[in-house]
């Protein structure tokens, strides 16, 4: 009776209660006063999580192009590169690295009616460490994104402590909209407990209920500490689980300092194919969410799901992929068949590329190796007689072979929209008949994929020696990959530069586990991920699209912080 009269007078629903017993108790055994949150008077029910504002229909007639005054180019387009094209079968190595690029057209995102809407739920910690400077820059990001989103867009905001409140229904950003939010986005203020999966459980709920949706969503979570709750990780996923949403969203999170638990973020986000952004500078808040509302904004493809399978022949009888570099959140093998791959992205980005790599296993049988061997020997002879032959000589006996079949699966938001699919096969160029002077000549384009992913997977390595505590190994082998990389073909590649420079800071934040702790794990599992995905974070802007390159410019000359 009391409780009920308590939310009449208050105006407060279920959801500001939610888990609140399990607060009173676990703040008692810490022998503190209950955190009781202030009242908010609000102007809807906090029961109803169906009283969403009405979406505008979206016929999913989106600019889409990769050039100026073509409209009909389609999102997604395919390109296959391999190291050697074409392969000298004389000398044919047993692993062949490749690359199968998904390459996204552009957009239009000055124009609300030609990008697909976005449904936006920010989940703000507001507790006691917020105080002061943080919580005024957060408070001003938020209104740079109320203000860079079009009357298309809906925006909700969820504020947590020690509880959880709804502070505004998934509003669209109408002028009224607008103004509406931003008068409640400068009411928040910091006070309390940290509870994230209350908020969590909170944005679910308003994805759940809503009785419209837009054609992409996401939760962003805000957080700078420690959960005092503890075991965050796994109640998320339970409730990720018991929610069992069958509309597809994606989780971004944001750790702000070195107290934030990295794990934590990193997982939530990793849980629902979204990017951790490590904040280590609070005036870097502002590119992080820069990045990540450039990157909602200029989504031209989602839910893709790329299979890629070997192509057999006389040429290559046992060929099967028998790699794929990627963090194993979205790869997998298809009925355990080693020569076929699922690789899944919950979004692709205007005028980027995802460039998958992976290595095909060639496997000759042993007889045709050595009489290819013998052919080789003899040729190596002839060539060292004939100094002043071309560069490179006749080819003999060219052929190709089919390699790689793809399959490439996606939702188009852009054209007509509705699910795409993409059935390619891709050859390699052979020959058996001429040799290269000075060595056969590699594809400088797939050799820096190559180094990109090996530098993501070394720190990925190198994070998990350290976790072990051993420090000494993870940078003994940071290092070695370096070395490796100065002495190729790509050592003063701009973008090579940027994965040297990387592998140098992670070797700085190994220096001692307290430094690892503090400064390394973050950053870790950000640049770690982002190297892979090719995602635009604080720490790897050279993976920015024009989008995100935007709002980076425009937000830095408006921002108060």
């Amino acid at each position: 009776m009391l409780s009920k009269l308590f939310r009449k007078l208050t105006g407060r629903g279920d959801d500001d209660n939610n888990n609140n017993t399990n607060n009173v108790q676990y703040q008692q055994q810490q022998g503190g006063a209950p955190n009781v949150p202030q009242a908010r008077n609000v102007d809807f029910d906090r029961n109803d999580f169906a009283n969403d504002d009405e979406v505008v229909e979206w016929t999913g007639e989106t600019s889409t192009s990769l050039g100026k005054g073509n409209d009909d180019v389609p999102p997604l387009t395919l390109k296959f590169s391999s190291l050697y094209d074409p392969i000298n079968l004389k000398k044919v190595k047993k692993e062949l690295p490749c690359v199968l690029s998904l390459q996204a057209a552009s957009c239009n995102i000055d124009d609300d009616k030609k990008r697909s809407p976005v449904d936006i739920i920010c989940v703000i910690d507001r507790s006691g460490s917020m105080s002061g400077d943080p919580i005024e820059m957060v408070k001003d990001t938020l209104g740079l994104i109320v203000e860079s989103i079009g009357e298309n867009d809906r925006l909700c905001l969820i504020e947590f402590a020690s509880h959880a409140s709804r502070l505004t229904t998934l509003k669209r950003m109408t002028k009224d909209g607008k103004d509406s939010v931003q008068r409640v986005v400068d009411s928040i203020s910091a006070g309390g407990g940290t509870n994230i999966s209350t908020g969590i459980d909170l944005a679910l709920k308003v994805l759940k209920g809503r009785k419209y949706s837009n054609p992409i969503s996401s939760i962003l979570v805000l957080s700078d500490g420690q959960d005092n709750q503890g075991g965050t990780l796994g109640r998320v996923e339970s409730l990720l689980r018991t929610h069992d949403l069958q509309d597809s969203f994606t989780i971004n999170s944001f750790g702000y300092g070195s107290s934030h638990d990295a794990d934590v973020l990193n997982g939530i986000a990793t849980a629902k194919d979204g990017v951790f952004h490590f904040i280590e500078q609070m005036d870097n808040v502002y590119d992080a969410f820069a990045d990540c509302l450039g990157s909602l904004l200029t989504t031209v493809a989602g839910d893709v799901k790329v299979r890629i399978e070997a192509c057999r022949s006389a040429t290559f009888p046992k060929l099967a992929v028998s790699k794929v570099f990627m963090d194993q959140k979205w790869l997998k093998k298809v009925n355990r068949d080693p020569a076929r791959y699922e690789v899944s992205y919950k979004q692709i980005l205007a005028e980027t590329s995802k460039d998958i790599v992976f290595i095909l296993d060639t496997d000759n049988k042993k007889e045709e190796e050595e009489k290819l061997e013998a052919i080789n020997e003899e040729n190596e002879e002839s060539t060292k007689e004939e100094e002043n032959e071309e560069e490179e000589e006749e080819v003999k006996n060219s052929d190709s072979c089919n390699v790689v079949k793809v399959e490439c699966e996606y939702n188009a938001l852009s054209l007509d929209g509705g699910r795409k699919l993409i059935t390619q096969t891709f050859v390699v160029n052979t020959f058996t008949g001429s040799i290269f002077r000075n060595g056969e000549p590699k594809n400088l384009d797939v050799l820096r994929d190559y180094y990109r992913v090996k530098v993501a997977e070394a720190i990925k390595e190198a994070q998990a020696l350290a976790e072990d505590n051993n420090l000494d190994k993870a940078r003994e082998n940071l290092t070695a990959l370096k070395t490796e990389i100065e002495k190729s073909e790509v050592k003063n590649d701009e973008k090579i530069k940027h994965l040297l420079r990387d592998l140098d800071e992670c070797k700085n934040r190994m220096v001692s586990a307290t430094t690892y702790q503090n400064v390394g794990k973050a950053w870790c599992h950000n640049v770690g991920s982002s190297h892979y995905a090719q995602e635009s974070t604080i720490l790897t802007a050279q993976y920015c699209n024009m989008g995100q390159e935007r709002f980076r410019s425009t937000w830095a000359a408006k921002k108060k912080y």
